[in-house]
């Protein structure tokens, strides 16, 4: 699977829409665990503007617990906001490589969901 999802980041160039993902039920399930535990430690260690944020997340980016947002949503609600947008890749890359991509407000992201054995 893991394959799969880097194919699709390997692929992507720049300017193009991100592919969406047809994420399986079981990433869907391991992603509601993880948003559930997040939440429910939101109110006592979030910061302020992540609290502001994240209904209006939720709102155009379709952040549930039952649906892993695609990051083509994601870059359409950060960019005219921020001026920044998500680029896939297939994995961890250098520092270097990480920070270069923040100065041209590209914050690149693997789009896999990790096994729910992890």
């Amino acid at each position: 699977r893991r394959g799969e999802l880097a194919d699709i980041a390997e692929k992507y160039k720049f300017g193009e829409d991100i592919p969406y993902i047809e994420y399986t039920e079981e990433e869907i399930s391991t992603w509601g665990a993880v948003y559930d535990k997040l939440e429910s430690l939101q109110k006592d260690f979030a910061c302020r503007e992540y609290v502001d944020v994240m209904p209006l997340m939720v709102k155009h980016c379709g952040y549930s617990r039952d649906r892993i947002p695609q990051a083509q949503d994601i870059t359409n609600f950060l960019m005219p906001r921020t001026g920044f947008q998500l680029r896939p890749v297939t994995g961890l890359l250098s520092s270097r490589d990480f920070l270069n991509g923040l100065a041209f407000r590209s914050f690149f992201s693997t789009q896999y969901i990790r096994h729910s054995s992890m």
